[in-house]
């Protein structure tokens, strides 16, 4: 259904009557709330396949000319905890000429979890460095 279709089948003054706002308001609080927008896709492969492809070539999803990055955003929420953290790791090249790689994470529910995260995240980036050694 398009906006119009929308605006068509219900009147500003129904919307009112029932929300006690009409469609001028409710379009600008809608506006302001920001958009997003969702498209999905099915293919025959496996999840480890897909996965493998979005993070080795992501031209095909960010378009033409993208080099690796040197930075990865995501949210990532461990078993137990109320919601996502946003976890982030950075890449980048010291004067010696090796590779630093920074994990960070924002929004832990608590400093236990911040600590046992740091330790989480310092394993993990052993385990990265061996595999790229």
């Amino acid at each position: 259904m398009t906006k119009g279709q929308m605006l068509d089948r219900i009147s500003s003054d129904s919307l009112r009557e029932a929300t006690g706002r009409g469609w001028d308001e409710w379009l600008e609080t809608l506006d302001a709330a920001g958009f997003e927008v969702g498209v999905r896709r099915s293919v025959d492969a496996s999840e480890a396949d897909v996965w493998e492809l979005l993070t080795s070539r992501p031209e095909l999803w960010l378009g033409e000319g993208v080099a690796p990055g040197d930075r990865l955003r995501l949210t990532w929420q461990p078993q137990g905890w109320a919601s996502p953290a946003t976890l982030q790791f950075a890449l980048s090249r010291s004067q010696s000429g090796k590779t630093t790689i920074s994990a960070h994470l924002e929004k832990l529910p608590d400093a236990t979890a911040r600590d046992t995260t740091r330790e989480h995240l310092g394993e993990a980036l052993d385990r990265i460095v061996a595999a790229a050694s």
